[in-house]
């Protein structure tokens, strides 16, 4: 190893091609040549420097400056200490190799350098930036566009009758209108009778005060806190729901009453079409000529036929009471016919297990289990099975 050597083999060390045996002949020839070792320890700092620029992600500008300026100093010791020491100059090709990667190296870190800038950041990302521009508009476009038009009525509701005297909460533009997120409440000898465009007709009783919480295209949505409102459907090209403090009714071309009693209690009466009941825990369809009281969020009696007979009522009742026996249920059962078939579909559900298989085969003798449907599933209250069997006597009423 020899002083003429020293940037063939640093050359080696960058490239990462040096092999132990020269690494070995490195170490001896430093023992004795200091100024070598200043040399190839210039090496590997730039190696350590070339190893740590990242290429994706510029470093702050003031590194990398220092960065050109410590590789420029490399450069001048360099050449200080061939003049020093009288370093014999390695051959052309040698050279020019070390030259063209400290170039190199000089480009990369000006060009991350400049990279810092605004400008050229503004270059490299443009597209970036203007695609989220873009999507931060068209979401600000969808708020504006729910907030002012989707949930807003799409035209005022009409007041078209009314006796004695009634009154808004807040007055809108019109007397004559109800407006969205208005409350109308009538009095002891009043009454209103409001078109719902693209519905129906929607009255009030006497004591009655609503809210008109919901009114779109495709959906409108009153809140009852007490009285009792019509509904009668005209032509259903869209979905309305009355909700009370226990439930929320949703009409399928139906004519039903809702009341909200001062006891809590929520009376409901369908008189055709049919009507969709959702309480905290249960949804359930109901036909016309039913009738329902829901008495907490959690509970409701179960439906019963406007005809139905005074000792199948009187056997409900006892049952609703907690008086269920054989003897109770027995009574029940004989008084039941097809009528009263969605009442024995909900008293099944509410009964005890042991009672469940002969309410099932009474019922069953009333209304047939459709295919796929099985008594098993039925006994373990299956949802999909029960409602199944549910949607087949409603499509037979």
């Amino acid at each position: 190893m020899t002083c003429e050597n020293i940037h063939d083999i640093a050359n080696k060390f960058l490239d990462k091609t040096i092999t132990k045996h020269e690494l070995d002949e490195l170490e001896t020839h430093f023992e004795y040549c200091r100024n070598c070792k200043r040399i190839f320890d210039s090496y590997k700092k730039l190696s350590f420097e070339l190893n740590n620029i990242d290429s994706t992600t510029p470093p702050p500008a003031s590194i990398l400056e220092q960065l050109v300026i410590n590789l420029q100093s490399k450069e001048v010791a360099g050449t200080e200490l061939k003049e020093e020491k009288a370093i014999k100059p390695v051959n052309d090709k040698s050279n020019r190799e070390i030259e063209k990667r400290k170039e190199k190296v000089k480009i990369k870190s000006e060009e991350l350098l400049f990279s810092s800038k605004p400008e050229i950041f503004w270059k490299r990302h443009k597209l970036s930036i203007l695609l989220v521009f873009i999507a931060l508009l068209i979401c600000a476009a969808g708020v504006i566009y729910f907030s002012f038009f989707y949930n807003r009525n799409t035209s005022p509701w009409q007041i078209i009758g009314y006796s004695g005297s009634y009154h808004f909460s807040e007055q809108k533009n019109s007397r004559d209108n109800f407006y969205l997120n208005q409350k109308i409440i009538t009095d002891a000898n009043s009454g209103v009778v409001i078109a719902i465009p693209k519905l129906g007709r929607l009255s009030l009783e006497p004591l009655t005060e609503i809210k008109l919480v919901n009114d779109t295209e495709n959906s409108s949505r009153v809140f009852l806190y007490k009285g009792k409102v019509k509904i009668s459907t005209l032509i259903q090209n869209k979905q309305f729901s009355v909700e009370t403090m226990n439930a929320a009714f949703t009409e399928n071309l139906t004519d039903f009453s809702v009341e909200q009693l001062s006891s809590g209690i929520t009376h409901v009466e369908i008189n055709s079409g049919s009507l969709t009941i959702s309480t905290l825990n249960q949804v359930f369809r109901l036909p016309g000529k039913y009738k329902c009281d829901i008495l907490t969020k959690n509970s409701y009696n179960i439906p019963v036929h406007m005809d139905a007979s005074v000792k199948f009522l009187h056997g409900l009742k006892e049952f609703e009471l907690g008086n269920i026996n054989i003897e109770i249920l027995s009574r029940i059962l004989d008084a039941a016919s097809v009528k009263d078939i969605f009442s024995l579909w909900h008293l099944i559900k509410k009964a005890n297990r042991i009672y469940r298989p002969i309410i099932i085969d009474r019922l069953n003798s009333l209304s047939p289990v459709p295919e796929k449907v099985t008594k098993e599933g039925v006994m373990q209250l299956n949802n999909e099975m029960m409602n199944t069997w549910l949607d087949k006597m409603i499509s037979q009423v």
